[in-house]
């Protein structure tokens, strides 16, 4: 079956480089192994998320305050 894609939906393909691919905020490292992943951060990146005092959904400040203070603390907590 064919399935259409409108005119605007666009698609593009990431060659890896080096053994490395990004994916989403992740960067995929190909090694001896197998697949190594760490957070990846583009050149531009400010680390500026969610204001508390911005009138966002509390849902979405909530997993900003997840990703950014208690997924890094736990995974500090495990290499140690």
């Amino acid at each position: 079956m064919l399935i259409l894609v409108p005119p605007d939906v666009s698609f593009s393909k990431e060659v890896e480089a080096d053994g490395q691919l990004t994916y989403l905020d992740v960067l995929l490292t190909k090694n001896e192994k197998g697949i190594e992943t760490t957070i990846y951060r583009k050149k531009t990146h400010v680390g500026l998320y969610n204001k508390r005092e911005s009138l966002s959904p509390i849902q979405y400040k909530k997993v900003s305050y997840k990703v950014c203070y208690i997924v890094p603390t736990k995974s500090a907590a495990h290499t140690n």
